[in-house]
């Protein structure tokens, strides 16, 4: 239920369009996005499997149940809970080797989701509906909001007060993908911890972690265009208004 959301639905990345378990925890992503979840289950032996996004859609009302037995082969898995049994097919892919990409973070700030989300929401009416750009500003106990499109001289702003008392800082993210990540969590607060704008964003909580890339902000007041959709490297130099895509490299 938290994670499924950061899947990706590229065919072509077929190791990223599910949902990958290993241990005790659910990860997922998308190259834009990633968020893995920890359960409190525990397991016998080591477990590393890929569960296709279409099976974990029909399988979430099973998820919180107490007792779950998972039996798995290379190609298929079975779900035994006290109500149910399912079978499905895996994915026979590796899932990319996510924690070099987890960022070392600089600075946190703990951010109040609903007020935040009330402010995107409405400021997202005004932004540029290719690009979606919305940027954050924190200053001294304030985190601005703003969304704007230079095509059509739109351009809003949402002021909400918090407890930050450090330098100025603000950066930009795609404002649907922001969405997702601090609607689908599911906390009334999550930690946001950061470097520098031009590098991956964490949020978490107790038992979630979230990872989302920005988009540059040379496009603020721009009226450049930018592709439908955007084309993202971590590793190399990008062009003017784009953000940068996760690039973990596949296990194995």
């Amino acid at each position: 239920e938290h994670t499924l959301f950061a899947a990706s639905n590229d065919e072509m990345k077929a190791n990223m369009c599910g949902l990958y378990y290993e241990g005790n925890a659910f990860v997922a992503t998308d190259g834009f996005k990633l968020v893995k979840y920890t359960t409190d289950n525990s397991q016998e032996g080591e477990v590393s499997i890929i569960f296709p996004t279409q099976a974990m859609e029909v399988l979430k009302p099973l998820l919180s149940e107490d007792v779950m037995r998972i039996s798995y082969n290379k190609e298929q898995a079975v779900i035994t809970t006290e109500e149910a049994v399912v079978q499905t097919r895996l994915i026979d892919e590796n899932f990319p080797a996510y924690g070099n990409i987890i960022p070392a973070d600089d600075k946190e700030v703990v951010l109040p989701v609903k007020a935040i989300l009330s402010s995107i929401k409405r400021v997202m009416l005004y932004t540029n509906k290719t690009t979606q750009l919305v940027r954050l500003t924190l200053a001294e106990n304030t985190i601005k909001v703003e969304g704007q499109d230079p095509d059509f001289n739109n351009e809003a702003e949402e002021r909400i007060p918090f407890d930050y008392e450090g330098e100025a800082f603000e950066i930009g993210f795609n404002g649907k993908n922001l969405q997702d990540v601090l609607s689908k969590l599911g906390k009334e607060e999550l930690t946001m911890g950061f470097s520098d704008p031009r590098r991956a964003v964490k949020f978490t909580a107790d038992d979630v972690m979230a990872i989302l890339m920005p988009v540059m902000l040379d496009l603020w007041h721009s009226t450049a265009t930018l592709p439908s959709t955007l084309s993202l490297e971590l590793h190399s130099e990008y062009p003017v208004g784009t953000a940068q895509r996760l690039t973990p490299q596949a296990d194995g």
